[in-house]
């Protein structure tokens, strides 16, 4: 969490509203300056615990204290403004428990506006379902261009398994998320479960060109990375159809903000 106050509230009661419910709730706040904290204090229920940062961790240091404070065998990282649907960890769950080899599964999400309207529906995957690994479904994410798993709220990991490579890296990041769940990919199969049980919000600190070009940049620089190890077995033409790609989604991002600046305007 940081400054989160318009959303918390909303993301808070997504998660208790789980059909599955042995779960903690571990809200780690990283020095906000609003209501934040004492929204998620209002809420009282037993299986929430509030870590407070002195200081501001920035985002890869945030999401590896909810990593480090967390307990579960399971972990899900979500922002501020998530919202995970009812039975999401329900079915998530069952997958990871069925296959003791999975490192991770991921959902579909819905795409939602500032107010919670669903912008675009049932997003990711690109076309993927069930047992997934590399090489294979490397080729299909460098030949996108974009991170086609989701953000934090679309994947469950397993703890021990993202403890062993590392934690969160954010020297890129726009694909803080999606290098993790390579990283992981690399160490064991995942799982695609073809089902829309999360969301992800397009707020108004998105709404910039810069964002849009930063994304590219980093994409791509996360493409040639993965490219230039052999071991990936990524061919020049992948890298090349991902390199361009990363361009064309920048662009389509910043259609996507313009129509969301002026749908909010009207």
């Amino acid at each position: 969490m940081y400054n989160g106050a318009d959303h918390i509230g909303e993301c808070i009661e997504s998660v208790l509203r789980q059909t599955f419910a042995d779960f903690e709730l571990v809200l780690v706040d990283d020095a906000s300056t609003d209501e934040t904290v004492d929204i998620a204090r209002s809420f009282g229920d037993e299986r929430i615990r509030i870590i407070e940062n002195p200081n501001r961790l920035g985002a890869e240091g945030n999401w590896n204290a909810a990593l480090d404070h967390s307990r579960g065998e399971y972990v899900k990282v979500l922002s501020h403004d998530d919202i995970i649907y009812e039975r999401c960890l329900e079915r998530q769950v069952a997958v990871l428990d069925a296959d003791p080899q999975l490192v991770w599964v991921a959902v579909r999400r819905n795409i939602l506006d500032g107010e919670s309207r669903i912008l675009v529906r049932d997003r990711g995957l690109s076309g993927l379902s069930g047992r997934i690994q590399a090489p294979d479904v490397l080729r299909t994410v460098v030949r996108s261009g974009t991170n086609i798993f989701g953000e934090g709220a679309a994947v469950l990991l397993r703890r021990d398994a993202a403890i062993a490579v590392g934690g969160f890296d954010g020297r890129r990041s726009y694909v803080i998320d999606l290098d993790m769940w390579i990283r992981l990919l690399l160490t064991g199969p995942a799982y695609a479960l073809d089902e829309t049980l999360a969301t992800f919000r397009v707020s108004t600190g998105q709404w910039s060109v810069s964002l849009a070009r930063k994304q590219a940049r980093q994409d791509r620089e996360f493409i040639a990375e993965l490219g230039a190890d052999p071991a990936n077995g990524i061919s020049r033409f992948d890298s090349l159809a991902g390199w361009f790609r990363a361009g064309l989604n920048a662009r389509l991002r910043r259609v996507f903000y313009w129509f969301v600046r002026r749908r909010r305007r009207l």
